[in-house]
């Protein structure tokens, strides 16, 4: 068994790493305290309520008229015996794979919903 060698000061031997003192650790700072005597730590583990994240601020988004604040099919006022408002009857309660299906079913020739009329509802937005 070789003896082991003992680390040596000399630059031209194996030593892989130099021996160094380890670097003293800073001492802790104190806790800082805020003008009400609560500690900035305490002040980060208080209960706030939480909200999701947006980036846009609901408090200043503003409408230039009251027909844009709903955006759903109810809130465009098609007669009840519209083409529209049959399809709409039918596929609001089939959702994912059965929507697609039933979607095509309509898109054939042989859907009779109702009547089609060609008014535009689109708004004018003001410049």
């Amino acid at each position: 068994m070789p003896a082991k060698q003992e680390p040596s000061s000399n630059p031209g031997t194996n030593n892989k790493r130099k021996c160094s003192p380890s670097p003293t650790p800073e001492p802790k700072r104190p806790k800082l305290e805020s003008t009400d005597g609560v500690t900035k730590s305490a002040e980060k583990k208080m209960h706030r309520p939480s909200k999701p994240f947006s980036r846009i601020d609901l408090d200043k988004i503003t409408y230039e008229d009251e027909t844009l604040m709903r955006n759903d099919y109810e809130a465009v006022g098609f007669a009840p015996d519209h083409y529209a408002a049959r399809a709409h009857k039918d596929l609001i309660v089939t959702k994912g794979k059965g929507f697609t299906k039933e979607k095509n079913k309509k898109k054939r020739g042989s859907y009779k919903g109702g009547i089609i009329d060609f008014t535009t509802r689109s708004y004018k937005f003001q410049d």
